[in-house]
């Protein structure tokens, strides 16, 4: 037992970074010897075996995977792999995961009815880089196969010809696809009352939706069937194929206009979503968050309809949430993979839905030792192991000096004043806060850095995640600035367009929302090895949702206890993965008594920045936007390693630019007190129509 936990956690293998293109011939190659397998034994009898009541496997399955894993195993024989029926195999410290499904519908299959599919995927990092998944449709006698592959930031391909999601933009005149699980819960009803057969349509028109229903008849069950009613009744008709890797590709290709379900598995995902947003989809959780291949929810559409089907998915998924449903990634399997239990203990884990350490620890060791069939030992030694692994280690200061210095101190925010100011730029692992009245630049400044947190991060796939809580982003201003900022980097537009989908945008609606998304976001930075974490900005929402008018209930003191909470989980992401942070703040007027009207109010007081006392502690280093005397300057007001100074600039095509040869007036660097500290703003708002978001 003492040795078991002095046993380090296992750590990442990084390796050599491969092109999406080589791993996508794989991919193709991989899928193809399966599909091979299956076309020869279509029309041969099946030896059919039960992983559940209905939840079955074929003798086809099994060898179609093993032609797969053969064809993954000797191009990369150092990648981990997921397979519906082996587990996991291979080793799992490495960046590559492939997520292979030797038949999607093997229901269908067995039964002889199309469509079915094998679906082929490799995640770097948990993102997926390259797919195939090849369509078996037709039927007895007359079997046909389409092959749909994707490589991220390559675009999407039917049998080698370009494919794109439709354009239709009217849920009545989409056709949607779904699935339903093995598990009948509520996820299904709900799905169920989304479909309401029986109910008068409206007249036939011409795209298409697609659905399908998991075999997990619980909650999530009847969830499912809920919304198979409901877009039963408002669309032009929801379908149930049975294969999740065809129904995404049916939306990626055009056929279908949408696809959502729950309680899917990694395998099932993995291909199809890339196929879908190399087709220029979109992919969410149903509850409007950031999709993983790891989540237990998922909608794909051609993106026109997609807000209209989460005004339906999202509140009925809460729901699910509040009832104690867990469907966020924290639940799936890549948690217990990534503690480095033996593969064969690992797959038995899995097999029995087993996928977290929250769903190991919630049995006691005697329903383990039933439901694993293992000896009462083994289970608890799976337990101490997974206990240990996941408990953090304690370091030395000497431990945390020689992580700090692997990494980058700071981002440069390319203004070369500020960044030497500043040592470097702005400094990774703490909140870095930008203030100042309407117009002057704030956006304008995280458009820019978060160019630079995509350009830093080079060609490994680094992105930048931007949370916009007042709909500023804009993608045109953004291509407008790293054209004209970085035109060596970025020399054409087809550049610009492959850096683009490096930034990561989500936009909450309400604090509470910012609240849940912030908790998410750490999976983010996992997935797609963020560079930079952008929130513009953080008092639009707090000021909405608890300020004058805002009803019963919102409470200043509820304001400073959700701030911070919110201050708490940006300062833990900034430290715990190195990055850096930054975020936007609005002004306030400060009155005799306290923080009053907003910013442009008439009256006696002076502008300062918003939120009060509490968030001004919470951040580390303040940066302040203002106005004096027709000039714009840019104030380093708080920082724990650069003194008080000041720049002049100017918002430009490039992004801010600093005007050199002029001094800052000395009120502007005049020492107090960061919180009531004044902000000058001598010119009403302005902005240029270049610089107007979309």
């Amino acid at each position: 037992m003492k040795e078991a936990i002095g046993r380090p956690p296992r750590q990442l293998r990084v390796c050599a970074k491969l092109a999406n293109s080589d791993l996508l011939i794989v991919a193709q190659k991989a899928a193809k010897a399966g599909a091979e397998v299956v076309l020869e034994r279509v029309e041969k009898p099946r030896t059919i075996n039960y992983k559940g009541a209905i939840d079955l496997v074929t003798d086809t399955d099994l060898a179609s995977e093993e032609s797969i894993l053969k064809v993954v195993e000797e191009a990369f024989p150092g990648h981990a792999i997921l397979g519906e029926e082996g587990g996991v195999k291979g080793d799992t410290a490495s960046e590559y995961l492939w997520c292979i499904d030797p038949i999607d519908g093997t229901t269908n299959f067995a039964h002889g009815y199309p469509s079915f599919s094998i679906s082929v995927a490799v995640l770097h990092r948990t993102l997926p880089v390259a797919a195939c998944v090849v369509e078996f449709s037709g039927g007895p006698g007359i079997w046909v196969t389409r092959t749909y592959a994707a490589s991220r930031n390559g675009g999407a391909t039917c049998n080698g010809k370009p494919i794109s999601v439709s354009r239709t933009h009217e849920l009545q005149r989409s056709l949607l696809v779904t699935g339903f699980g093995y598990e009948h819960d509520e996820c299904w009803d709900t799905n169920m009352n989304l479909l309401q057969p029986g109910i008068e349509q409206e007249p036939a028109l011409d795209p298409v939706q697609v659905t399908g229903f998991g075999y997990e008849h619980d909650e999530c069950w009847n969830t499912n069937m809920e919304l198979f009613k409901e877009f039963t009744r408002t669309t032009q008709g929801v379908r149930r194929l049975g294969s999740a890797a065809v129904d995404m590709c049916h939306v990626a290709s055009g056929m279908a206009e949408a696809y959502w379900e729950y309680r899917l598995k990694p395998w099932d995902m993995a291909a199809g979503v890339l196929v879908v947003e190399e087709a220029g989809g979109t992919v969410t959780t149903l509850d409007g968050r950031p999709f993983s291949v790891f989540e237990r929810s998922v909608l794909v559409s051609n993106g026109f309809v997609h807000e209209a089907i989460l005004s339906r998915t999202e509140p009925r998924t809460a729901e699910l949430v509040k009832e104690g449903i867990d469907l966020s990634q924290a639940s799936a399997a890549r948690s217990l993979q990534r503690v480095g239990l033996q593969h064969h203990l690992l797959g038995r884990l899995l097999e029995r839905n087993i996928t977290t350490a929250k769903d190991l620890f919630a049995r006691t060791p005697l329903d383990l030792v039933e439901l694993l069939d293992l000896p009462y030992e083994t289970v608890q030694q799976i337990r101490l192991d997974v206990a240990v692994r996941i408990t953090p280690a304690p370091h030395t200061a000497l431990d945390l000096w020689k992580q700090a210095a692997e990494r980058p101190v700071h981002l440069p925010s390319t203004l070369t004043p500020l960044d030497e100011a500043l040592h470097g730029g702005i400094p990774s692992g703490s909140i870095t806060e930008l203030v100042g009245p309407a117009g002057l630049g704030k956006t304008q400044f995280c458009l820019m850095l978060s160019l630079v947190g995509c350009l830093a991060s080079g060609a490994d796939g680094g992105t930048v995640l931007y949370v916009d809580t007042e709909r500023k982003f804009s993608s045109k201003r953004l291509s407008e600035i790293g054209r004209a900022r970085f035109p060596a980097e970025l020399p054409s537009q087809q550049a610009v367009e492959a850096l683009l989908p490096r930034v990561t945008v989500v936009t909450p609606d309400s604090s509470a929302g910012l609240m849940q998304c912030l908790q998410s976001l750490e999976t983010l930075v996992i997935d797609h090895a963020a560079r930079l974490i952008i929130v513009d900005s953080i008092a639009a929402l707090a000021r909405s949702d608890y300020g004058a008018g805002a009803g019963p209930g919102s409470t200043l003191a509820d304001r400073q206890a959700l701030l911070s909470q919110q201050a708490a989980r940006l300062k833990q992401l900034a430290e715990t993965f190195r990055i850096p942070v930054l975020v936007t703040n609005q002004v306030t007027t400060m009155m005799r008594g306290g923080e009053g009207a907003s910013a442009g109010v008439g009256g006696e007081g002076q502008l300062t920045a918003a939120l009060g006392t509490l968030w001004a502690h919470a951040v580390n280093t303040r940066l302040v936007l203002e106005s004096f005397e027709g000039t714009r300057f840019l104030r380093i007001a708080k920082s724990p390693a650069a003194p008080a100074a000041a720049f002049a600039y100017a918002v430009t095509s490039a992004g801010l630019e600093i005007l050199p040869g002029i001094e800052a007036p000395a009120r502007l660097l005049a020492e107090g007190n960061v919180v009531d500290m004044a902000i000058a703003n001598e010119v009403p708002y302005e902005q240029a129509e270049a610089f107007m978001v979309e």
